[in-house]
């Protein structure tokens, strides 16, 4: 207050006693309304970016787990050779299926770069048991592009997608019949400038 007295309805700091502020609100111009929209388009695409980094990170999570028991089944080999191995190959058909190719969706049209940091643990476990069960087989080791190979998903698979997500109906729309794989640069879900082994 002045002289020890209130002013009517007004404060010092710009607001009156009801907490209001006393400057007259500005109209909303179209300037502002762009701004706002943009603004809402980014946080929507960070929004999406994050969400889809948290479903590759569990898909990853659960590859490695099953990489692992993969590769500790193949370190029981001499127990009982031929149902380890029929075993070992229906568990790796199983990940590739089931899991990588949700993976593949996750990353069609998006810069995998961006997402490597996320599944790379679970590439690379799954490089190992994959690796392990070829050398066991073939007593070789596997080349970049037979790696290369497993992780490329045709549109055929996208039937196979659709399973995953949603529940079994008698009529379901034809799958586009086109012959590019999940990615549009026919690449699969792995950082190509890395070699296959880690």
């Amino acid at each position: 207050g002045r002289n020890g007295k209130w002013d009517k309805g007004r404060r010092d700091d710009g607001f009156n006693r009801n907490g209001k502020s006393n400057d007259v609100k500005k109209e909303e111009t179209a300037q502002d309304r762009y701004f706002k929209e943009i603004f809402s388009q980014f946080r929507d695409e960070i929004d999406d970016r994050h969400d889809r980094s948290e479903r590759v990170v569990k898909l990853s999570r659960d590859i490695t787990i099953e990489s692992k028991r993969i590769i500790f089944h193949l370190h029981r080999i001499e127990d009982n050779r031929e149902a380890i191995i029929e075993d070992v190959e229906a568990r790796l058909e199983d990940v590739k299926r089931n899991l990588w190719i949700q993976v593949a969706h996750e990353l069609k049209d998006q810069d995998h770069f961006q997402f490597l940091k996320n599944y790379r643990d679970g590439l690379q476990e799954w490089i190992e048991a994959l690796s392990f069960y070829h050398y066991i087989q073939h007593k070789n080791l596997i080349s970049w592009e037979q790696v290369q190979d497993q992780l490329i998903f045709p549109s055929s698979d996208e039937t196979d997608f659709n399973a995953l997500k949603e529940p079994a109906i008698d009529e379901k729309e034809p799958v586009t019949d086109h012959q590019d794989p999940v990615t549009d640069q026919q690449e699969p879900v792995t950082d190509q400038q890395e070699p296959a082994t880690q």
